[in-house]
């Protein structure tokens, strides 16, 4: 008997029999599950013994029993000892239930442990099951649609039926009170006449109501062909949306390849236009930094030979200043004799040497430190990019009308100031007349007052200039 029991228990289903199915549609970017319930007697727990194990710590060791009681009738029995219990449909069962299609189970009370029971033959595929599956929620959702519309026909036919029956029942008070009129009639003849005129009424009314009897059933008739044609034309409307949604079903894969293919392509194209914009960058950053380089040593070299000539520029002034011998031991006659030959012999010689020495440092000056705006010494020299100099005022408000620099008509992109020039220009100031000083002041007094007067000619900004 044992063997036979085991035996009953590991049974798989025929071919031809349905078998229930548990569904876990997908929640939170986790795939759909299904469980078949393929044996006769299916287990669903914690422990390894059973036949579908569930690695969660909240289910029992064995959680629950699926049996076969009939051909095509399953029981869910609880096995667990959970305080929630399964449920079944939202309610705790306490027995064995009996499932049917559509039951909604949860093993416990979270959406990764809920189901939707199906049925479907055992010799279907995965994939068939899938598809009948998502083909039955559509059907339910058809079947809804029918039920409804069936019922709405019901009830129309039922108003129809309760109206036929209140006229019969009309008729048959009618009728029941036209027999007691005549029965009346008999027995009393003085009312003959009042008699037969209320049964000439009634008999009126009588054949009213059977005309109206007629009209109902006619229009029942009616009501029942034109509900047969409605209910045909919304089956073949419901026939063609589910073929429709069918076809929409097969396009879907097609459509998300081409999606994913065509957003490959854009990703392609936007990193190559991101590469494309970063190369250009780069060069352009490149070019600015050569730009700089070349700028910076073409500034280093100016300034290590301004440094050469302020150095042969100081030899030249310390050859040129008097020399004074004095013999500590001599007379005093001796020292006014070198007085005297010093300033009747070498005076005009030095004065002539002196000046000669000073025109050639101003007209050195004039031809290599003077800005070519304001034909003035620099005062705060300022190098742009393509290596000119200017002073920081004729630049800053050269720049303020044009963008290009005033000898080579280049972009200024970037300024300097060159403070060996202005420390080599301001110690050759020193050396020259009280007069050319206190005009170089002049100059720098009127361009930092608040009115600085400024000539325009021919696009060329000149400062005014008092000689």
């Amino acid at each position: 008997m044992a063997t036979s029991s085991n035996e009953n228990i590991n049974k798989r289903p025929r071919d031809d029999e349905t078998i229930p199915v548990l569904i876990r549609f997908g929640i939170e970017n986790r795939p759909v599950q299904y469980i078949y319930i393929h044996k006769n007697e299916f287990k669903i727990g914690r422990g390894l013994d059973n036949d579908e194990i569930i690695q969660n710590t909240c289910v029992s060791r064995s959680h629950c029993i699926f049996k076969k009681i009939n051909d095509n009738e399953w029981t869910l029995t609880n096995l667990s000892s959970s305080p929630s219990g399964i449920l079944v449909n939202d309610k705790k069962i306490e027995e064995p239930r009996i499932l049917k299609a559509g039951d909604v189970i949860q093993l416990l009370p979270t959406p990764e442990l809920t189901f939707t029971v199906k049925f479907g033959y055992s010799d279907e595929s995965d994939s068939k099951m899938i598809k009948l599956m998502s083909n039955e929620c559509l059907m339910d959702t058809v079947k809804q649609k029918q039920d409804s519309f069936s019922a709405h026909q019901d009830m129309e036919i039922k108003k129809m039926q309760e109206q036929i029956e209140l006229k019969e029942q009309a008729q048959n008070l009618l009728k029941s009170r036209l027999n007691e009129l005549i029965k009346n009639h008999e027995e009393v003849q003085g009312k003959f006449e009042e008699k037969n005129e209320e049964i000439k009424n009634l008999q009126n009314q009588i054949q009213a109501g059977n005309n109206q009897q007629n009209e109902i059933k006619t229009n029942l008739t009616n009501l029942l062909l034109r509900l047969d044609e409605e209910r045909q034309q919304f089956e073949k409307t419901l026939t063609a949306e589910k073929k429709k949604w069918q076809d929409e079903v097969n396009m879907t894969k097609q459509e998300k390849e081409q999606l994913e293919k065509k957003m490959e392509q854009q990703m392609n194209l936007w990193k190559e236009q991101q590469l494309a914009a970063l190369a250009k960058d780069k060069d352009a950053l490149q070019l600015k930094l050569n730009q700089t380089e070349n700028a910076f040593k073409e500034q280093q070299a100016l300034a290590e030979k301004l440094q050469v000539s302020l150095q042969n520029q100081q030899v030249v002034m310390d050859s040129l200043a008097p020399i004074i011998l004095v013999d500590n031991d001599g007379s005093e006659q001796t020292i006014e004799i070198l007085e005297t030959i010093d300033l009747t012999n070498d005076d005009d010689k030095n004065l002539s040497c002196n000046k000669e020495k000073k025109d050639k440092m101003t007209k050195a000056m004039d031809e290599q430190f003077t800005c070519s705006i304001c034909s003035e010494l620099f005062y705060k020299a300022t190098t742009v990019n393509c290596s000119h100099t200017f002073c920081q005022y004729c630049i800053n408000e050269w720049r303020k009308r044009s963008r290009e620099c005033p000898i080579c008509r280049t972009i200024v992109t970037s300024m300097n100031r060159a403070l060996v020039l202005d420390n080599f220009i301001d110690e050759a100031v020193v050396n020259l007349s009280p007069a050319d000083q206190e005009r170089r002041n002049q100059l720098i007094r009127e361009r930092y007052s608040p009115e600085k007067p400024v000539n325009l000619k021919n696009g060329r900004m000149k400062v005014a200039k008092r000689r």
